[in-house]
């Protein structure tokens, strides 16, 4: 994979590993990954292999589920042992 070094593509792409990073708005950063990515076609399928695995492992919805219920029990027991938020329920019982 070669993609652009911005945004939400930093999480999955990482330089060398799991594909190759082209500076933002550089045309020759972009062709030399391209290009490097080409000339060595058996380095490419191993960072594809270890891309596919860290996308397996990381976007899993089991995981994304736990890590979401996770975060729903963190912020509930905050709220119950904090005041934050409890003026509400006064205004709209």
């Amino acid at each position: 994979m070669v993609a652009a070094a911005t945004g939400g593509l930093i999480e999955v792409v990482h330089a060398h590993d799991t594909g190759m990073l082209a500076e933002p708005n550089d045309p020759h950063s972009l062709a030399w990954a391209i290009v490097q990515t080409l000339q060595h076609p058996l380095w490419a399928q191993a960072r594809a292999a270890r891309a596919l695995e860290l996308v397996r492992e990381r976007y899993a919805w089991r995981r994304i589920a736990h890590e979401t219920a996770a975060v729903y029990h963190r912020v509930s027991t905050e709220w119950e042992q904090n005041s934050w938020g409890k003026e509400i329920s006064l205004i709209h019982p």
